[in-house]
């Protein structure tokens, strides 16, 4: 599969905003690995919960914050690799 499938939370995977609004908390309940997220990738674990593909995820983060879409790319793709190397995302379809 590559980035620009798409691709969408692990079943396994619970996300919880923080109680300010400002990131939250990843969960992976096969491990019990608890994860702590910014509001950036808040955003973009959000739009995986959805189902999303990278211009979707970089769409996400340019109407949220003041980024230009090619940083908002590069960013989704960061955290998409991390996340697929963690086996926390599935490709959708």
């Amino acid at each position: 599969m590559s980035a620009e499938s798409t691709w969408c939370l692990a079943s396994r995977v619970q996300v919880e905003a923080g109680p300010d609004g400002n990131g939250g908390v990843l969960l992976d309940t096969a491990t019990a690995t608890v994860c702590a997220v910014n509001a950036t990738a808040m955003t973009l674990l959000v739009a995986l919960g959805r189902g999303a593909d990278i211009g979707q995820l970089a769409t996400a983060l340019t109407r949220e914050y003041d980024v230009p879409a090619r940083r908002a790319r590069e960013d989704a793709r960061a955290l998409l690799r991390q996340l697929r190397t963690m086996g926390l995302v599935d490709a959708a379809g």
